[in-house]
């Protein structure tokens, strides 16, 4: 029987993205969330190992001048903890069914243990009805959201995969590249508004 790192876990909120103000309250939605530092059995031999590692960057966006080291510092790649959510089928939908979910280790490492079959798995913003509102919703005289790109983004997951029997998928690993003055997807919009020196 094979032995899939796991904890439980759960999330009261969030606070979501750079440039996206305030907290965000998440359901669970029936799913079971778990941290990487506990052993748990999976239910089937026939399950297939899912896993990778998480990580962000963020700019730095003006103000005083904090001096090269610590830009560098700003930017630097990091470990991304977060929670990933297991949703049924090749894309995202508000009625999809959430199998499973999981959190990353200090160090943006997931792992998971599926049954054969189609899964998308997303993060807190892309899973939040609410969050996923706002982020349409947002925008002004300097701040445009493209609604396609948006729809794209939620439905397609950070991952989507197609698993078979005896076919382990460990090496998923993303980067999210933040942007100044933008919530995350910064693909997805456009500032047209100053930034400071």
């Amino acid at each position: 029987m094979q032995k899939v790192l796991a904890k439980k876990y759960l999330i009261k909120g969030a606070v979501i993205g750079l440039g996206f103000s305030g907290v965000l309250v998440l359901g669970m939605a029936g799913c079971a969330t778990r941290l990487s530092s506990e052993s748990v059995e999976s239910g089937s031999p026939e399950e297939v190992p899912v896993g990778g590692t998480l990580t962000a960057s963020y700019p730095y966006c003006g103000g005083a001048y904090p001096g090269e080291a610590e830009i560098r510092r700003i930017q630097a790649e990091r470990p991304l903890q977060t929670v990933l959510y297991v949703f049924e089928g090749a894309k995202y939908t508000s009625g999809a069914r959430c199998v499973d979910s999981c959190t990353t280790d200090s160090e943006g490492r997931f792992r998971l243990s599926l049954a054969p079959g189609e899964y998308v798995l997303l993060l807190p913003e892309q899973k939040s009805d609410r969050h996923f509102k706002a982020l349409e919703e947002s925008g002004n005289s300097e701040l445009s959201a493209d609604r396609a790109c948006l729809k794209a983004w939620r439905e397609g997951g950070l991952f989507q995969l197609s698993l078979e029997a005896g076919k382990p998928q460990l090496d998923l690993n993303a980067h999210l590249r933040h942007a100044c003055f933008v919530p995350y997807p910064p693909h997805c919009f456009e500032y047209s508004g100053p930034y400071p020196p």
